[in-house]
């Protein structure tokens, strides 16, 4: 093929103390080269061709030229000496310096910008690579210069390895020691991560992950801050950042005195960054040197307008500053970001003023006697005062996020806590659901500030579905920092309370059921008409009772196992009316033959009727009657007339007949014939 055709170099300009040496090709473009077709039949048939031609040459040349030839099978050189032509070999001339510029043309062959070297190259100075870009079809072993990074690098097959750190020309990061055999260095790995490597991994600047998997994540004891999508860099509040909330001192001053035992609470709020307490000023116009003021914090009771609540803290008695700032040390607390707090203070000078500021029910005050602080605060009396006076808090700031630059939409600061915060309210920006997401556990809505425990929709601040609220024994739900519902230490007493002064328990409902504990006996059930049911679970001798505050008296008692209702006074201011089953009435022998007798009314009071028959000539025996029910003892039996024969007869009830079950009415005088005989009568035990 005509490409493979071999090539002499010569140069006929070299000095003259070296050899001519002539450029041609095979086909003889020199006239001293015979144009002898190429065989094509076999390469051993053409080089002979050739080396006669080259004798030809050599003999025309003259003594000591010199000819190389380029053929397929490498470089074939003659020399022409003394008439002869002689073959050489590796050795036996010096190296000879040829320009590749003088070679462009006349090597190019399949690509005009291609060459091949079969063997070694070496390079007495440099070779420079033109940059480019990351070539798209690259050949194992190939090198480049990437024009973007400003590295070398060279393709093993699969991807292109950096070749060594590169020219840092710029915010160029930098992987060193890529390829570690000890497992001391960063191995890149494919698209689908093997074993986990040993090593260290350090990355400055702006980076993108598209996935990373690891086992833990140091924030070398800085904040860690998860970015939403386009947000700006974070504003940093370095921990132990000394910062204060409160008024320093006010613009206006009240009048001196009236501070002593004169308990006064301020309102602050924190930002987006929590903090440590550490202490409290108050500014004090006037006042003695040898008073004192303590201090506290308490925690905002979330009611509108909102009261001090729970006390958290307060400090020891120190001495007052007069004319200025008493400072005061308290005990750490941990203070939540958006939150508010009361700062108080009390003294025991009645001399001092106080400078303040305007507000709105910025402050609440009570009398409490100085040395002591309640808890809760508004135990008894709070009254607001539109003054924000000057009381601050000097605290601690924690690691967070915060300011005018955007939030982050997690930060973890330095000792743990941890901050979420959408950069646009949800309904969902906080969930935590099963392993299948099918299920949300746990649901935060920012739009309407509620939290749903197994509720996607939560309807109130704290929205509970499907599950129990377990608190342990002893521990109560408070609202506005009181106990409403509490248990006793072991379980036994559940309580619910009230304390608010003058507060009251009140229950709503169609019906109302205090049941036993298996619920198997109503104690107590008010239906939904008002009619109430007490009902013990065990007949009792005190099954109800109303004692007196002292518990020292039973004012009205009831013993369900006698059936005895026991009143220590009893006042009826209309009418007493009785009710049940009449007694039984029987005849005796002062009625006479075939008498009739009758009872209207109850085991407690009614009328006898008796109507004699015949033959009446003895006294005795009206009647004898018989309780309905039995009392628990034999009873008081009162009988008055009730007509002129019955006050005419004079009967009289015998008191020896008279039990538990029966009594008898009986009469002294003759009773007589077919005469109606009646009397009032009341019993009582």
């Amino acid at each position: 093929m005509q490409n493979e055709r071999p090539v002499v170099i010569s140069a006929s300009s070299a000095p003259a103390d070296e050899q001519p040496v002539i450029l041609a090709d095979a086909a003889g473009d020199l006239g001293a080269l015979e144009q002898t077709p190429y065989d094509h039949a076999a390469d051993g048939a053409y080089i002979e061709q050739e080396k006669h031609k080259l004798r030809k040459l050599l003999i025309g040349l003259g003594t000591g030229a010199a000819v190389l030839l380029l053929a397929a099978g490498g470089i074939v050189a003659w020399m022409h000496s003394n008439n002869k032509t002689t073959s050489v070999s590796s050795g036996n001339f010096d190296v000879v310096t040829v320009p590749l510029s003088g070679l462009t043309t006349p090597f190019s062959t399949n690509t005009a910008n291609t060459l091949r070297v079969d063997g070694s190259l070496r390079v007495s100075q440099s070779i420079v690579i033109t940059p480019t870009s990351k070539p798209s079809n690259p050949l194992t072993g190939q090198l480049y210069y990437d024009k973007s990074a400003n590295l070398l690098s060279y393709y093993n097959g699969k991807d292109f390895l950096n070749v060594g750190a590169g020219a840092a020309t710029g915010n160029v990061t930098n992987i060193t020691n890529v390829l570690s055999g000890t497992g001391n260095g960063v191995q890149l790995q494919s698209a689908t991560p093997g074993t986990q490597q040993n090593g260290n991994f350090n990355v400055s600047g702006v980076g993108v992950v598209g996935s990373l998997q690891t086992s833990v994540i140091n924030s070398a004891g800085g904040t860690l801050y998860v970015n939403p999508i386009s947000s700006t860099a974070q504003q940093n509040v370095a921990a132990g950042t000394n910062a204060t909330l409160g008024l320093a001192s006010g613009t206006a001053t009240t009048g001196f005195g009236g501070w002593k035992d004169d308990l006064s609470a301020t309102k602050i709020s924190t930002n987006s960054v929590g903090g440590v307490a550490k202490s409290i000023g108050v500014e004090y116009k006037g006042g003695a040197a040898g008073s004192h003021v303590q201090v506290a914090i308490y925690d905002d009771d979330g009611n509108v307008p909102s009261r001090p609540g729970s006390l958290l803290t307060s400090s020891a008695i120190v001495t007052l500053t007069p004319n200025g700032t008493t400072t005061v040390n308290i005990p750490n607390i941990t203070l939540a970001a958006n939150t508010t707090y009361w700062l108080a203070v009390d003294t025991d000078d009645n001399t001092v003023a106080r400078t303040y500021n305007g507000g709105n029910k910025m402050s609440c005050f009570r009398f409490s006697p100085f040395g002591s602080f309640p808890d809760p605060f508004s135990v008894g009396s709070c009254f607001f005062d539109d003054n924000q006076y000057s009381i601050f808090l000097n605290y601690t700031v924690g690691s967070g996020a915060s300011g005018s630059l955007s939030q982050a939409s997690m930060v973890i600061g330095p000792t743990g806590q941890v901050l979420f915060q959408n950069s646009v309210d949800s309904n969902t920006a906080f969930q935590i659901q099963n392993v299948a997401g099918t299920s949300t556990i746990f649901n935060v809505d920012t739009i309407n500030g509620r939290i749903g425990i197994g509720r996607t929709t939560p309807t109130a601040k704290l929205d509970i579905a499907g599950g129990d609220i377990n608190l342990s024994n002893g521990r109560s739900l408070k609202f506005g920092s009181l106990q409403a519902i509490s248990t006793s230490s072991d379980g036994s007493v559940t309580t619910i309370s009230n304390f608010v002064s003058g507060g009251k328990v009140s229950a709503q409902a169609a019906s109302f059921v205090v049941q036993d504990a298996n619920a198997s006996h109503q104690n107590l059930a008010i239906g939904s008409n008002g009619a109430a049911v007490f009902s013990n679970l065990a007949d009792s001798t005190t099954g109800f009772q109303i004692q007196n505050a002292a518990n020292t008296a039973t004012i009205f008692s009831v013993d369900t196992t006698n059936k005895i209702v026991t009143v220590t006074n009893l006042t009826v201011t209309t009418h007493i009316i009785t009710s049940g089953s009449a007694p039984n009435i029987a005849a005796g022998s002062a009625a006479c033959t075939t008498p009739t007798v009758g009872v209207n009314g109850n085991d407690i009071s009614g009328i006898i009727t008796i109507t004699t028959g015949t033959g009446c000539a003895a006294n005795g025996a009206l009647a004898t009657l018989t309780f309905a029910n039995t009392f628990g003892a034999a009873p008081r039996v009162i009988i008055t007339p009730g007509s002129a024969t019955s006050q005419a007869l004079g009967a009289y009830i015998d008191d020896s007949t008279v039990s538990t079950t029966a009594f008898t009415l009986s009469t002294n005088s003759t009773t007589a014939d077919t005469t109606t005989y009646r009397w009032n009568y009341m019993i009582m035990q």
